[in-house]
């Protein structure tokens, strides 16, 4: 297990990194991130994609690191229709170092999130949800997403991902019975 870093050069850039070769339509994907340095002119914005298209058609759970040290969560397409409002985390404040845990999910419609500072466990509820009106985007890639909101000052932001996961369900239901067509000789 590795760590991966995003440098962010100035304000208003974005960086992806995604896994192309997977698609997935509905997912559940989580990473742990933290940054180095204090966030300073406007806040900096890790975050988790899912159902891209193209490095332009993708959804988006962004968090908001402001320069006070509050941490704000947020669902949105690329363009950005929002899907669950940005909502601060209570309890939660950013500190230099920290490690954060992201977790997003994807079913049909339904967009849900949470962050959490990783040493104190994961919340047992979403902490934003939201559903997307028009047709979803089906199967996409996944990946991570890094970016500073205009008026942020800190030139190279790097942001520092680790413990990618990714988890794509095949069957979400119940079975009432089964009936077994062979046993393990496969001869009955």
């Amino acid at each position: 297990a590795g760590v991966g870093t995003m440098v962010v050069p100035a304000d208003t850039n974005v960086r992806l990194a995604y896994l192309a070769a997977q698609a997935h339509a509905d997912v559940d994907v989580q990473v742990t991130w933290s940054m180095a340095v204090a966030i300073t002119g406007a806040a900096a914005q890790p975050g988790l994609v899912l159902r891209g298209l193209s490095t332009s058609d993708y959804l988006m759970a962004r968090v908001d690191v402001a320069p006070a040290g509050t941490i704000s969560l947020g669902v949105f397409t690329d363009d950005p229709t929002t899907i669950a409002a940005s909502t601060v985390i209570a309890g939660l404040t950013y500190a230099t170092g920290t490690d954060y845990t992201i977790r997003f999910m994807a079913t049909g419609r339904l967009f849900a999130a949470k962050v959490w500072q990783t040493s104190a466990g994961e919340p047992l509820e979403w902490q934003v949800s939201g559903y997307l009106d028009s047709t979803p985007k089906y199967a996409g890639w996944v990946g991570v997403r890094s970016s500073t909101d205009t008026g942020n000052t800190n030139a190279n932001l790097v942001v520092s991902y680790k413990n990618f996961v990714a988890y794509s369900d095949r069957f979400v239901g119940e079975i009432s019975s089964i009936v077994q067509g062979r046993d393990t000789s496969g001869r009955h």
